[in-house]
């Protein structure tokens, strides 16, 4: 197993998450749209028992990446900075990988998604051998799509029956339609 690296491209860095940025973690369930387009439950009013939350969460990523089960990294400003949002590769069969990402309201429609989805994406396929890297969205979610285009993926199709929601309210009715767009390896990207 090889120590997870740190990522940049002089505007965006992912790093490994540490312990220090529990109550950040913990506080992106703050942010509405966070918690509808990830199905989170509701949000711990307590600041301490969120912190203790980022905590668990940050222990379980640096698990993953030692199991290579989930290769998560913190978006950062700086490679010393605070984490504004998290960007992940979910390692699954024949080579491909599953992307997601988020970024704190405070830091949206800056590019910073963009920018970390390329740079996860590229690595991907380029340095961790993955070669194609899927990333699915709400149909919905038009944020997340138009990020998807320009970071490089290609649109393939609407699963209509893909999203299954608990927590969303008005949405535990049925499966709901996503989004699904498609980065393979290329000679550029390895």
């Amino acid at each position: 197993m090889t120590p997870q690296p740190t990522l940049a491209d002089g505007v965006v860095w992912l790093t490994p998450f540490r312990r220090e940025d529990g109550a950040a973690i913990g506080d992106f369930n703050l942010d509405d749209d966070h918690r509808r387009w990830f199905d989170q439950p509701p949000v711990d009013p307590d600041p301490a028992a969120r912190r203790r939350h980022g905590e668990e969460v940050v222990d379980r990523w640096q698990r993953g990446w030692t199991t290579q089960e989930e290769l998560t990294f913190a978006v950062r400003l700086a490679p010393d900075g605070d984490a504004i949002g998290m960007a992940e590769l979910r390692p699954e069969p024949e080579g491909r990988a599953g992307i997601s990402y988020s970024i704190v309201p405070a830091h949206r429609r800056r590019g910073y998604a963009t920018r970390a989805v390329q740079l996860l994406s590229d690595a991907g396929l380029a340095e961790l051998g993955f070669r194609g890297i899927e990333l699915r969205c709400d149909v919905e979610n038009v944020a997340s799509a138009r990020t998807a285009e320009r970071a490089g993926f290609t649109f393939e199709r609407i699963d209509p029956d893909a999203g299954l929601f608990e927590h969303v309210e008005g949405w535990g009715d049925g499966p709901r339609g996503e989004r699904v767009y498609r980065r393979l390896r290329t000679r550029s990207t390895g």
